[in-house]
């Protein structure tokens, strides 16, 4: 075997890792979209299953690329950091632990899917949990802590569940760290993350700044902010208002939103346009929230068609361009990637 081989093997590898990407990207934002869906239920079942069994073959891939003779000659072609974490990517996974995972996969599943079905009742209407958005950043504080109070009931209502799927998660995550040798799961969350360059020491000391700065500035900031909304204290359904006639707005909503931010990256420069452009012709966006669609918001990528995928629940406040221009900067960096 000569250095040209080896580097043809990486090379190899990744094309293969690039499909296996694409399909499991697919599959995982079907079932986001539509948590009531059946088939990417069962696709996303039979993936949690057969992906830890995989993961494990794929270290073995990466424990030959750690030990091969040609290294270096790997390390200049693919940068050391592939290296680096290769050698994270062996301590997060052991024959021993591939049940567990299995089972994390599914209880990943089984909340993806509460959360999605999650409803919420106000003033004799129901709305996805997302929707309620609006309301919370009213301009009128009765609305919006009617608005806090159905979305606490609805999860009240959903409260044992919720729990459930936490008690099981730590316990499954707990049995995999200790297996590995760890006394519990944050170092091998840590792992899991491929924190290669910080590590819990950092972030503690991080925390204590965060402590010591940061929650003193902001308890005279909410003061402050009580004193514009002429309130005494600001409750959990004031924080988001910053001011007395209610946050900005966008002027204008769903579709016409979205065209917008299209023309501010085509305008930006011409990387982000080429980017832009692909995205919008290959529909690589879902925006705009629905019964059983999931929370929240994320890009991802398909790898094969090197195109990136924004996905977020639009509801009519200023949270609808900071999503998509947050997630637009992941997409960006995947992009160029």
């Amino acid at each position: 075997v000569s250095p040209d081989e080896a580097i043809g093997c990486v090379r190899k590898y990744i094309a293969l890792e690039r499909s296996m990407g694409t399909v499991l990207s697919l599959s995982s934002i079907r079932s986001t979209q539509n948590t009531a869906d059946e088939f990417y239920e069962k696709e996303e079942q039979y993936y949690a299953e057969t992906t830890p069994g995989l993961m494990e073959k794929i270290n073995l891939f990466y424990k030959a690329m750690l030990e091969s003779p040609f290294r270096l000659q790997m390390e200049k072609v693919f940068g050391k950091v592939a290296f680096v974490n290769a050698e994270i990517s062996l301590k997060t996974i052991s024959p021993e632990i591939l049940s567990l995972l299995h089972e994390e996969s599914l209880l990943c599943i089984e909340y993806q899917k509460l959360q999605g079905s999650m409803m919420a009742e106000l003033d004799g209407k129901k709305y996805p949990i997302t929707m309620l958005g609006r309301f919370k950043t009213s301009d009128v504080r009765e609305t919006r802590r009617k608005a806090y109070l159905a979305e606490g009931k609805a999860y009240e209502e959903k409260g044992k569940d919720f729990d459930e799927i936490y008690d099981k998660m730590v316990s499954v995550r707990t049995k995999a760290a200790r297996a590995l040798g760890h006394d519990c799961f944050t170092p091998l969350g840590y792992l899991r993350m491929t924190r290669n360059c910080y590590d819990p020491d950092m972030v503690r000391a991080f925390r204590q700044q965060v402590k010591d700065v940061v929650v003193p500035l902001v308890s005279e900031l909410k003061k402050k902010q009580a004193e514009r909304l002429g309130i005494e204290r600001v409750t959990i359904y004031d924080d988001a208002v910053l001011c007395p006639d209610g946050n900005p707005k966008p002027v204008v909503e769903n579709d016409e939103l979205y065209q917008r931010g299209l023309s501010l990256y085509r305008d930006m420069g011409e990387q982000t346009a080429q980017m832009i452009n692909k995205m919008d012709e290959m529909g690589a966006f879902d925006l705009y929230s629905r019964e059983n669609k999931m929370s929240g918001g994320y890009c991802t990528v398909l790898p094969d068609y090197a195109v990136p995928y924004i996905f977020a629940n639009f509801n009519g406040t200023s949270g609808d361009v900071e999503v998509i221009t947050h997630e637009a900067g992941h997409a960006f960096a995947a992009y160029m990637a």
